[in-house]
């Protein structure tokens, strides 16, 4: 939050807009940071990113006042405007509360690891950037043992200067980071929403920040997992709780929204230095930024033209707004266009109708109903509905609920490519985009709750029950990990965990004793094993479930139990440094997969003298391979 708040500060954001978007402008100095270290091959860790948090700063500071005073109009924003007052704290702690007692809930313990089969690649990453200094998207490439790639790194780069800053294991600090997603970056975002779209009315943000607590789709369904099918995808939740503040930007610098307009310069400015960070979180929250705007974006343009034709201006101003307009809308197509893997990987799971009828009960992926939140949210669509000033949120809205709508229910794979290709046609990540509009419905409801039902009727006690209401909703509805379908109790380590189990993670605990640095242990990744780099600091064959193009890596899957000297295999191994081999016996993620089965090469067979044990702890063995010395 420190380097975001300064960062703000040095473009002249001030109170809830400095604060709102620190989280973004945090991770855009951590971008422009890595990238810089990675081209001037200067480690990066802790040290090195303050020093270029004070450069960064510095610089953007000096460009921004020389430009305020050369041109001030452009870069001056009354701060007055920008204040939401006591009540904006307010709801930003209850919010805090509630967030981290359904955070609490679900993760348990802070050592806890989430059981999902991605869980082993995101923490592996950050003991990559720990270990070797490099905190860019290329960072991966040491990882997966690969001479080219690009994977947007800002959660690791970050979960990577927690463990520094704190000493804490890279599983512990993995949590940290994303309690503080959970509980301020998200709660921060919401609020800014309410506060531009309502205004800045109490009522409305503690009803808002009350209820981001609440929702079945974001923030918690993304932090958990489903198995091998999906997730957890803690960049992208750290990216969803970037739009808000970026889609306000966007807003403010289109005229719309109960604030004054931000100047253009200035919010070109902004929401550029943002959009560095966003894209450098996940792709795909850049092209949710150009779905969730590109409505609104249009109902500007009308208005400027509206406005030209009222003004009578010459043939040169509605020249300026056709090339300003074309160059808009352009770069939101490159970006729709060419920022999308080109797949879809996950399928439709509802009707329309059934997934119409899920958006309207604020329920979507088959999301367990809360009837107080879904009344709210309905009500307030309602209201906003009647409010002309504010139909560019609702086209927003409305941008949202089609692409989760296609997630859902649309089968033709042609349209699901071209729609939601950025998203994999993936349901529960396009329904990650929804609670954020939906809390500001809540607090639109509140409000006329307050404004015309309470006072009518002297009803003093129904807005305070009311907010309890939900909040005690919140916390006890079969959102938790406990009761949500398929979800059930995924940080918890028991013997069926699906990922790693106690035995398991004791054997790995006492790997750094006995496998020297540097060495590498085979595996099989569909198990536990591929958490050893993380958990224990020593290098696994496969960190990830996803193996790869490394032709060593993938001979040694299928051969390292046949190699004996002189063979390939042999040749493959040292090039890898293989020394030792970690076996799960059958405890995979998902028995079902026939990925499990691509590693014939790492079962040891038995009495192979290739092998030599060295600790066991349960089904859990290490071993050593001595194949290639025979």
């Amino acid at each position: 939050m420190l380097p975001g708040l300064l960062l703000g500060w040095a473009l002249g954001l001030r109170r809830i807009w400095m604060v709102s978007l620190a989280p973004v402008l945090t991770a855009s100095l951590v971008a422009v940071s890595t990238l810089v270290c990675w081209w001037l091959h200067i480690d990066w860790q802790i040290g090195v990113f303050a020093v270029a948090v004070v450069l960064l700063v510095g610089a953007v500071l000096v460009l921004l006042r020389t430009a305020a005073r050369l041109w001030p109009k452009s870069f001056g924003w009354p701060p007055a405007e920008q204040s939401a007052g006591t009540a904006y704290w307010f709801a930003l702690v209850a919010s805090g509360v509630l967030l981290t007692l359904r955070y609490v809930q679900i993760v348990e313990r802070p050592g806890n690891i989430n059981q999902g089969i991605d869980v082993p690649f995101h923490l592996n990453l950050v003991q990559q950037i720990i270990d070797s200094g490099d905190g860019s998207p290329f960072s991966v490439r040491g990882l997966m043992g690969e001479s080219t790639g690009f994977y947007p790194q800002i959660w690791h780069a970050l979960a990577a200067l927690v463990a520094e800053a704190t000493r804490l294991p890279v599983v512990e600090a993995a949590n940290a980071l994303n309690f503080a997603i959970v509980a301020a970056a998200w709660p921060l975002g919401v609020l800014l929403l309410v506060h531009v779209v309502v205004g800045p009315k109490i009522v409305a943000l503690l009803s808002a920040g009350v209820a981001s607590a609440g929702f079945f789709a974001f923030p918690f369904t993304v932090m958990q997992s489903q198995k091998s099918d999906f997730g957890p995808l803690f960049p992208y939740m750290l990216a969803v709780t970037f739009l808000a503040p970026l889609l306000m930007v966007l807003a403010t610098i289109f005229k719309f929204g109960k604030t004054t307009p931000v100047p253009w310069p200035l919010g070109l400015t902004t929401l550029v230095v943002g959009l560095s960070g966003l894209v450098c979180t996940h792709m795909s929250a850049l092209v949710a930024l150009v779905g969730l705007s590109s409505a609104f974006a249009a109902m500007a343009a009308a208005r400027s033209f509206r406005q030209l034709k009222q003004q009578r201006s010459d043939p040169f101003g509605y020249l300026q707004w056709i090339a300003f307009w074309i160059s808009v809308f352009a770069f939101g197509l490159v970006v729709w266009v060419v920022v999308r893997p080109w797949t879809t990987t996950w399928d439709p799971i509802d009707s329309l109708p059934a997934a119409v009828g899920s958006v309207l009960l604020a329920a979507p992926t088959h999301g367990d109903v809360d009837w107080g939140l879904a009344v709210l949210t309905l009500l307030g669509t309602a209201l906003l509905i009647g409010r002309p000033t504010e139909r560019w949120f609702l086209a927003s809205y409305g941008g949202a609920v089609m692409l989760y709508l296609v997630a859902a229910s649309v089968p033709e794979p042609l349209a699901r490519q071209i729609i939601i290709g950025a998203w994999y046609g993936d349901p529960p990540r396009l329904a990650a985009l929804l609670p954020m509009f939906w809390t500001v419905f809540v607090g639109a409801a509140a409000i006329w709750i307050f404004e015309g039902i309470a006072p009518r009727y002297r009803i003093k006690w129904l807005v305070p029950v009311g907010i309890a209401a939900i909040a005690t909703s919140a916390i006890i509805w079969p959102t938790n990990s406990q009761t949500a379908p398929g979800r059930e109790h995924t940080y918890s380590l028991t013997g069926d965990s699906p990922l790693l189990s106690p035995n398991e993670l004791d054997l790995l605990k006492r790997l750094s004793a006995e496998v020297p640095e540097g060495a590498v242990m085979a595996n099989n990744p569909w198990d536990g094993s591929s958490t050893a780099y993380a958990i224990a600091d020593r290098r696994v064959l496969f960190p990830h479930a996803y193996t790869g193009s490394n032709a060593d890596r993938l001979l040694l899957a299928k051969m390292l139990n046949q190699a004996t000297p002189g063979s390939e295999a042999c040749a493959a191994a040292k090039r890898e440094n293989i020394q030792f081999l970690l076996d799960f016996g059958d405890h995979f993620i998902d028995p079902l997969r026939k990925e499990v089965n691509d590693f014939p090469g790492i079962k040891v067979p038995d009495n192979s003298p290739a092998f030599v044990k060295m600790d066991q702890q349960g089904s859990a063995v290490l071993y050593r391979f001595v194949g290639c010395d025979l």
